[in-house]
């Protein structure tokens, strides 16, 4: 029986699997069948790794990333004026469940850094209006 095989039996049977520390901790509403239990410790540092969350948290870099995807995506994309486009960008960040699993520090130093990132964007390219619904963008000197 594979780490994975141990795993789905112990499930099957409605028992539940958590990581606890180094070790495991399982809950059911009855004694565990000996068996499940044996082969769960047999397989415990396979299912640990299992187990283990493998998703990093995200940095303030990667929001500011995320931050211009989704606001180029709004404002180019759905047709947003700019300012519009990075207030909805702002409101989809704050409401990603990934931004729950980052660290205090790293969510301050993305909100400090927005109006700076900002202006700078705006800075860094100029649009210009041709006719009705083209655009043309050309590198601005500073």
């Amino acid at each position: 029986m594979t780490a994975n095989q141990a795993l789905q039996t112990a499930r099957d049977l409605g028992i539940a699997i958590k990581l606890s520390g180094n070790g495991l901790l399982l809950s059911a509403s009855f004694e565990p069948p000996a068996g499940v239990v044996k082969d769960l410790v047999r397989h415990k540092l396979e299912i640990l790794g299992i187990l283990a969350p493998t998703e990093t948290a995200l940095t303030a870099e990667d929001w500011l990333v995320s931050f211009d995807e989704r606001a180029g995506i709004a404002e180019f994309d759905g047709g947003l004026p700019r300012e519009l486009a990075e207030l909805q960008a702002i409101g989809s960040c704050v409401l990603d469940e990934a931004m729950g699993r980052t660290e205090g520090g790293q969510i301050e130093q993305f909100v400090r850094s927005l109006p700076t990132h900002i202006r700078s964007a705006g800075n860094a390219v100029e649009t210009i209006k041709l006719h009705p619904g083209e655009l043309e963008i050309s590198e601005t000197t500073p």
